[in-house]
């Protein structure tokens, strides 16, 4: 799986089987691929020929690796952009890959599935944050079942820059104050 975040392109090559995921190879490129998006609603074209070529290299090395299958995701910072096309175009021509752009929702829920994998935390309650560039991804679970899953326009980016909108932070304060 291949990650296109708004900081950078993560991939994890793993081998899965009995529910359990067995990491092979991580690894993680910095593009800056949001830089100024969440400002202008514009992804810059040096970050998304950055990405392309991240995200091409990580392609080849999953297909060295005989990857089964190779997904490309993109995130936040793709989410909202108003040239989210662009991106998508660039990483086509870069590796004959098409990018699926996830909800908010997704990607916590794989975030979550992929931290709950560990049967050390089987059957137990487990709160899971994952902080990204553009996004804050909230997931709950107790013994097997998901109890809530949010996604907040709050990310390190967002914060640098002082552009997180009050509405996502009442709705953070809402879900962190909720009983149980």
């Amino acid at each position: 799986m291949i990650d296109v975040g708004t900081n950078a392109v993560k991939m994890l090559v793993a081998d899965v089987g009995a529910g359990n995921v067995f990491p092979v190879l991580k690894v993680s490129l910095q593009t800056h691929l949001g830089r100024g998006a969440f400002r202008t609603g514009w992804l810059q074209s040096d970050a998304i020929a950055r990405t392309a070529d991240g995200v091409a290299e990580f392609v080849a090395q999953a297909r060295e690796l005989q990857a089964a299958s190779v997904r490309v995701m993109a995130t936040s910072a793709t989410r909202e952009a108003h040239n989210a096309a662009d991106l998508l175009a660039a990483v086509q021509k870069a590796t004959g890959m098409n990018v699926e752009i996830i909800s908010g929702s997704q990607e916590a829920e794989y975030v979550f599935r992929a931290v709950v994998s560990d049967p050390k935390l089987s059957g137990r309650m487990v709160l899971v944050v994952d902080v990204g560039g553009g996004s804050t991804d909230i997931s709950i679970m107790d013994h097997h079942e998901i109890l809530d899953v949010q996604s907040f326009k709050i990310g390190t980016l967002r914060i640098l820059k002082e552009s997180v909108k009050e509405k996502e932070w009442e709705r953070l304060e809402e879900l962190l104050r909720k009983p149980g």
